[in-house]
């Protein structure tokens, strides 16, 4: 009985570590007692030290990003001018802390969470608009809040069209098929792929 007991034990499948349990961006209920962390174009050194301080400060990493992100951890210095990819764009229309790998390295160095203000990303390399980061976080959701926006069909590679329609949500942006579904007080404006013919792009 003994023998067959410990059998049944070593065939059970373990339940995975709290600590280094990943949330998907399904929509699904996931408890988390420290920050959730989205990484950005991280090289795997990077990714790994990324992890080594959601474990320190109680967190998870997500793969994708939903609502629940608080921290958008790019590769470059707080003070370079940081690449613009969707899940950087998502944390500033989204209010996220969004920063350099500087603060990762100062964190671990120093065995605590330091404070994020120093390290927030200042500008893109697209833009010459400066503290974007800071003033989405100051007022998360409403970069489109005054908007309808039409996604072309024709985001079929990166950014995706899901991925600028999720984009658009979380920025309080009304999505639409066509003008007269335009709530009213919004402005209706088509989105294209970069080089497309609609009146904004990416």
């Amino acid at each position: 009985a003994a023998v067959l007991a410990e059998l049944r034990s070593r065939a059970s499948p373990r339940a995975p570590s709290t600590k280094r349990r990943r949330i998907q961006g399904s929509g699904k209920s996931t408890r988390v007692k420290g920050p959730v962390f989205l990484g950005t174009t991280l090289s795997p050194d990077q990714a790994r030290d990324l992890q080594k301080l959601a474990e320190m400060t109680d967190g998870v990493v997500a793969a994708q990003y939903d609502r629940r992100v608080t921290h958008v951890v790019l590769p470059s210095k707080s003070a370079a001018a940081a690449k613009r990819t969707i899940k950087f764009m998502m944390g500033v229309v989204a209010g996220a802390w969004v920063v350099g790998f500087d603060w990762v390295e100062a964190c671990l160095s120093q065995g605590c969470r330091r404070p994020e203000e120093s390290f927030e990303i200042r500008k893109d390399e697209r833009t010459q608009h400066r503290d974007a980061a800071t003033k989405g976080r100051q007022s998360p959701g409403s970069l489109f809040k005054n908007l309808a926006l039409n996604v072309a069909t024709t985001f079929t590679t990166k950014p995706s069209r899901a991925e600028v329609c999720q984009l658009v949500s979380l920025g309080g942006g009304q999505l639409v098929l066509d003008p007269n579904e335009a709530k009213p007080g919004r402005r209706y404006l088509r989105l294209e792929p970069e080089g497309g013919p609609g009146m904004g792009s990416f």
